[in-house]
């Protein structure tokens, strides 16, 4: 349609500096509001992945199996923060490179698990327990 014009970002910006600085304030507010909001989604988004692949299931299975780290951990645990590394997969190929804190009943530890998928399963390479957070001591849970 000949005489159309396409209204860009710039200009709707441009109207809003014309209504003055109460505007410009209170669209600059909103934009921040929802990006924020935004990378929030993302990142919970990304902690729901990593909390349904295999082996982030099968690192709580192992956990759950032994006595030494339920006696740290309790029955009421959870998950605390968000999860830090990265799980690739490609078909029935991929690896696994992570780490997420627990907290339990005898404060906050850190779970450390790698792994290579190879012809659709898992094998892990790296899964510990880290009862306290910084790391000091370590138990294998692969043993």
């Amino acid at each position: 349609m000949p005489g159309m014009r396409v209204k860009t970002r710039y200009q709707s910006f441009r109207q809003v500096l014309e209504q003055g600085p109460r505007a410009v304030v209170l669209y600059i507010v909103s934009q921040v509001v929802f990006a924020a909001v935004l990378a929030v989604a993302i990142l919970f988004l990304i902690k729901g992945i990593f909390k349904a692949s295999g082996p982030y299931k099968h690192s709580i299975g192992v956990i759950e199996t032994k006595p030494e780290v339920m006696r740290y951990l309790g029955d009421q645990y959870r998950q605390k923060g968000f999860i830090f590394g990265s799980i690739r997969l490609n078909g029935k190929n991929g690896s696994a490179d992570f780490s997420y804190r627990l907290r339990g009943m005898s404060g906050v530890s850190k779970v450390k698990v790698t792994a290579i998928k190879a012809s659709g399963s898992w094998i892990y390479t790296a899964l510990f327990f880290y009862p306290d957070a910084r790391g000091s001591d370590v138990i294998n849970l692969l043993e």
